[in-house]
């Protein structure tokens, strides 16, 4: 059988597999199988700390029964685009499962493999249960630097916004591994305006594990100010099992948008107006908060964080019932009981996991939780090529900006053009990107992205 690499380089693929090594350490084997992967898809997630892949695996030469697969086995791929001044793509994943199998003829069988990257089956052999005390980010730093010596902890600050929180935490990880620890700990992370953090991976963010809030997220450069991707439908019929783009890589393939403007359950919540309450178990003392989502804006604007037209468009400030705003009801009634502070005796100058001790840091825990929700109020999946987003020399998916421009709905004639044609002001905007799927094909490479719009046009 010809070289898969060589197919690809015959096909114009923008991506080269140089390698795929096959090994495990419990009998010192290592095989190069790149002609054996026919397909592999490889996931990422801005809530998620480490990378997913499935792969499609075509055994010509009785290699999973000569291996005898035990669930230890892994595979270390390099990816490279093909061109100048781009650098190799190397992540090492864990087969983990194997999915399914298939034998269309006596001397071949097909395999489809789950795939984790390493970091995670390895973190999984791990188990922290001990105290930390100090600011998030600094437990977070140094559980990554004791108990994931693979990654580097990496934040991802804009300088004028508002930074994390001063408030120290005094906490016992609760018998967690170590990537559940970190992602754990990140929940109790925000900004003094109440922006919540993320920790993720990328696959062409090396060796990083970033640590970013949503404010700075809001406000970074956009990717392709300069070339916005289009979804000109009579331009983009394009055959993703087979063919190649037909005009530029910044088209959009395909587009879906379902479940979206779900402002009910946003109020369900209690994120559009509500009373949310807070016992101290240690004091025998009530923290009220009472929510209205404008007030919550109209702070966030203050702080440059959201514009006015932003405020707008996560949600209708006019919207009404019974000549009522929707923010001035109190639609829900939220009590917790916070931690009694087991750690500490008397007065205490640290939080528990669960309670705060800042002024206005309860009504910032419910600003977190609520932006989060109008983040996804707008959300869709779009298709697009891959080759701009595998120079390998850094991240330019998950927590990245990116412009989507649409048509406006017409009656199309013979004179109509849709370069000239006005844009659809409701889908057009500016979107964060929060999900990837990198779908590398032997004919072909494109990636599916979860994107929410955070921004229009005209606030750009």
């Amino acid at each position: 059988m010809a070289s898969t690499v060589e197919s690809r380089r015959d096909e114009n693929s923008p991506y080269i597999l140089t390698s795929a090594v096959l090994s495990n350490e419990r009998n010192s084997l290592s095989v190069e199988v790149s002609k054996c992967v026919s397909d592999f898809d490889i996931y990422e997630d801005i809530e998620r700390t480490y990378l997913t892949a499935r792969m499609s695996f075509i055994d010509y030469d009785g290699i999973v029964e000569n291996i005898k697969f035990k669930g230890d086995e892994k595979i270390k791929l390099t990816i490279k685009k093909i061109g100048e001044d781009t650098f190799d793509i190397i992540k090492t994943f864990y087969i983990d499962t194997i999915v399914a199998s298939d034998k269309p003829n006596e001397r071949t069988e097909q395999f489809i493999f789950h795939l984790v990257e390493d970091v995670d089956y390895e973190s999984n052999l791990k188990n922290i249960n001990k105290s930390y005390r100090g600011k998030p980010s600094t437990i977070i730093q140094h559980i990554i630097r004791e108990y994931v010596p693979k990654r580097e902890f990496v934040p991802v600050i804009d300088r004028r916004l508002e930074e994390e929180s001063n408030t120290n935490v005094k906490l016992i990880v609760p018998n967690m591994d170590p990537l559940e620890a970190i992602s754990w700990i990140k929940n109790k992370s925000r900004t003094i305006n109440g922006m919540p953090y993320y920790l993720f991976t990328s696959l062409c963010g090396g060796d990083n594990i970033y640590y970013a809030d949503l404010g700075t997220l809001l406000n970074r450069p956009i990717l392709n100010e300069k070339e916005p991707y289009r979804f000109w439908q009579s331009a983009t019929q394009v055959d993703l099992t087979g063919s190649t783009l037909t005009s530029n890589d910044y088209q959009i393939v395909s587009y879906d948008s379902k479940y979206t403007e779900d402002l009910y359950s946003i109020v369900k919540q209690g994120h559009v107006g509500g009373t949310h309450g807070y016992y101290d178990l240690s004091n025998g003392r009530e923290t009220k908060v009472t929510f209205k989502v404008k007030d919550a804006f109209k702070n966030l604007e203050r702080a440059g964080i959201l514009t006015e037209n932003q405020s707008n468009f996560f949600y209708p400030q006019n919207a009404s019932v019974d000549d009522t705003f929707l923010s001035d009801y109190e639609s829900k009634k939220v009590f917790k009981n916070p931690s009694n502070r087991p750690y500490e005796e008397g007065y205490s100058d640290v939080s528990s996991y669960i309670d705060e001790i800042e002024e206005g840091s309860y009504q910032n825990l419910v600003v977190g939780n609520a932006i989060r929700d109008y983040i996804r109020k707008n959300k869709a999946k779009i298709t697009v090529a891959g080759s701009p987003y595998i120079y390998g020399d850094g991240n330019y998916t998950v927590g990245n900006l990116i412009e989507l421009q649409f048509m406006q709905n017409y009656e199309q004639t013979t004179e109509s053009q849709s370069d000239k044609l006005p844009l659809d002001k409701k889908k057009s905007g500016i979107y964060l990107i929060t999900k990837t799927v990198h779908m590398f094909k032997i004919e072909n490479y494109y990636i599916n992205m979860d994107v929410c719009k955070i921004k229009d046009l005209d606030d750009v």
